[in-house]
């Protein structure tokens, strides 16, 4: 009980801005999620709905425990926004995809271990029973990038919907792993994180028969890891700052190419994406600490690409 109220009011040495912007994320997610299963009044629909903020929120709890309440919010974030996130697919994936967040939660958090590993196992085990049973048949044909068949050819790009943060989280993990390497409860969680993230996407990217398990797997763990490097290598001093603005900068080249696989989808994207990572570069260049402006600006450059399309998924914006 003391956990969840944590979770959802935070505590009192919680910055004062976290939680209120944690709640708009979660109510974010939440929107995304309804539309994108097409405002559907079911209430087994509603239930994924709920999921989809939740997982959120777990989200946060599972990153922000080690690595800090700016990295909780970042992870939560990326993955509130990620096109293809929160089990949009259907009712259970939403479910089975919070219940695998929260195991991942069990195992970073504080405690005896013991206990700690037996909620990770039970609720590992939950998850992966409701993603193998679908067991409302409520599932839909948006799953995996056909989420962005309205954007036309961005679906068919190298990576698929998970090509604008997936350098990003590669970086972030080796820069993790470098800048923790004395702590050994980060590196543990930056290892699990990592796992997730290759299995996942080796299961989507290989066309596993059960691919779109693989599809709705993948985005926590690029969100964490994008959460997580961007959170250390923004507050430890050189060279990480600049190898942060390296990673805008990269990320911003991946979205301003993908974006130009189909000019006709948001053609002013493309430039203001490249306009803000410029402009983001330009701010951490000389800075011991990546300042605020420069983090909001590399911040939009990174999620601008991933944020339009998820919008567009969900009907809220033309994709033309």
């Amino acid at each position: 009980m003391r956990m969840i109220r944590s979770t959802l009011l935070g505590g009192p040495e919680d910055p004062r801005w976290a939680r209120p912007v944690l709640w708009v994320l979660a109510a974010l997610a939440a929107l995304l999620h309804f539309l994108g299963m097409g405002a559907d009044p079911h209430p087994y629909y509603l239930i994924g709905t709920a999921c989809a903020g939740a997982s959120v929120f777990a989200l946060y709890a599972a990153v922000g425990t080690r690595f800090g309440h700016g990295a909780g919010v970042l992870a939560g974030l990326a993955l509130a926004l990620s096109p293809v996130g929160i089990g949009r697919t259907s009712a259970s994936d939403a479910l089975a995809l919070l219940l695998l967040i929260l195991a991942a939660h069990a195992v970073a958090a504080r405690g005896p271990i013991l206990v700690r590993a037996a909620c990770a196992l039970v609720l590992g085990g939950a998850g992966v029973a409701v993603m193998e049973a679908e067991p409302w048949g409520f599932d839909t044909d948006l799953h995996g990038a056909n989420l962005l068949a309205g954007a036309g050819s961005l679906a068919d790009v190298p990576g698929g919907p998970f090509v604008w943060l997936l350098p990003f989280a590669a970086v972030s993990f080796a820069a993790g792993l470098a800048i923790a390497r004395r702590d050994r409860a980060r590196v543990a969680v930056l290892l699990l994180w990592g796992d997730w993230t290759a299995v996942s996407y080796l299961g989507y990217a290989l066309g596993h028969s059960n691919g779109e398990a693989f599809t709705v797997l993948v985005p926590p763990g690029i969100a964490a890891l994008a959460g997580i490097g961007a959170a250390l290598m923004g507050r430890t001093g050189r060279p990480w700052p600049a190898v942060l603005s390296g990673c805008v900068l990269g990320t911003a080249s991946v979205a301003f190419l993908v974006l130009g696989t189909e000019p006709d989808f948001q053609p002013w994207l493309r430039w203001t994406v490249a306009a803000l990572a410029c402009a983001s570069a330009a701010l951490m260049a000389g800075q011991r600490l990546a300042c605020g402006s420069a983090t909001l600006s590399g911040l939009l450059a990174g999620l601008a690409g991933p944020a339009v399309l998820a919008l567009a998924a969900a009907g809220i914006i033309a994709t033309g």
